[in-house]
């Protein structure tokens, strides 16, 4: 009975199908960040310039040198540092994440235009990214998304703060972290930037994996 009321309260919306028994799901983009996984790069062995283009994002300039971050397999270099890195439980990593380079700070950016997608009348955004480091250093990286209007201003932005050695246990590990929020009205790009820090070492052993941009469509 109560589901035939269901029906009845829905039917001037959808079809209630013998089958249906909610309401569709929100609807969003596919990932907007172009190799956010970093898959698609042919990545060193170690991260010594000159290295290969990351598709799909520039790199920085430093004053200290050129900067190189870059893709790095997880059974490269790291490996033979002994560096084992651990993802979350029940996420598959691939082959392949970006990590700093050599540079005490780098940089990697990428703009993704809005205008063409048909967003819903309240268009959220979901901003996620696996972030961390090598053991007790305190190599890390941060994720900046800015949303632009036509003209290239900041209309807004949010940043994700990858954790340190304390909130990774002092382990090799990469955490899952996320942001949602609603994109401001007369937004047309939306850029993302991972911002590399050195504190320890030669290397700038900060990690990431899988940065995803999906906004909510009609």
């Amino acid at each position: 009975m109560k589901r035939l009321l269901y029906c009845s309260l829905l039917l001037s919306l959808t079809a209630c199908s013998p089958n249906q028994t909610t309401l569709p799901l929100e609807r969003y983009s596919a990932n907007l960040v172009v190799n956010g996984d970093a898959e698609q790069s042919d990545a060193p062995d170690t991260p010594k310039a000159p290295l290969a283009d990351v598709l799909g994002w520039t790199r920085g300039n430093s004053l200290e040198a050129p900067e190189n971050a870059t893709a790095m397999p997880y059974s490269g270099y790291l490996k033979t540092q002994g560096i084992t890195i651990v993802g979350p439980v029940g996420v598959a990593l691939g082959k392949n994440l970006l990590m700093g380079g050599l540079t005490s700070t780098s940089n990697l950016s990428q703009t993704i235009d809005l205008s063409g997608l048909k967003l819903n009348v309240k268009p959220s955004y979901v901003l996620s990214a696996l972030l961390g480091g090598a053991e007790a250093e305190n190599d890390h990286v941060d994720v900046l998304l800015e949303l632009l209007d036509q003209k290239g201003i900041a209309l807004e932005s949010v940043t994700i703060s990858g954790p340190r050695a304390q909130e990774r246990g002092n382990k090799s590990q990469i955490l899952a972290f996320d942001k949602t929020g609603t994109l401001p009205a007369g937004t047309v790009t939306a850029r993302v930037k991972l911002s590399f820090t050195r504190e320890f070492g030669v290397w700038n052993e900060g990690f990431a994996d899988n940065i995803s941009l999906k906004v909510r469509l009609e």
